[in-house]
């Protein structure tokens, strides 16, 4: 595993020990349209392996994309993922959706090993 996702992989296990099943599934502020610990590893799980799909495409077809980037496309870039957030209010894409993996309910340290390589992400 690359040092960056294994740092990832490392804190979120840290933050999930002890959350029981219970905890992992309260909606921050009782807002059910806020995602839970449950929702939110689910959601970082599809997220991996639509983006290890992807680069896989590109590997295999051995070039980036041929699609140039728009102006507009880099500043949205540098204005979120380069200063480290984004925006409050914005949907996920529907493929990184949670409610799509059949997780059923689980305590904190399941989560945390649902969220590694061993346990649903795949291997890049």
């Amino acid at each position: 595993m690359y040092p960056a996702f294994d740092s990832v992989e490392h804190a979120y296990a840290k933050a999930l020990d002890g959350v029981t099943t219970a905890q992992a599934r309260i909606h921050p502020g009782g807002d059910p349209h806020q995602w839970c610990a449950q929702e939110l590893i689910e959601h970082l799980i599809l997220s991996y392996r639509s983006t290890a799909g992807v680069l896989e495409e590109r590997l295999q077809k051995g070039r980036p994309t041929q699609a140039p980037r728009l102006p507009e496309q880099e500043l949205r870039w540098r204005k979120t993922i380069m200063a480290g957030h984004f925006p409050e209010g914005g949907k996920a894409p529907e493929r990184v959706r949670p409610g799509q993996l059949p997780l059923g309910e689980l305590c904190g340290a399941e989560l945390a090993q649902r969220g590694t390589r061993e346990g649903g992400w795949p291997a890049v």
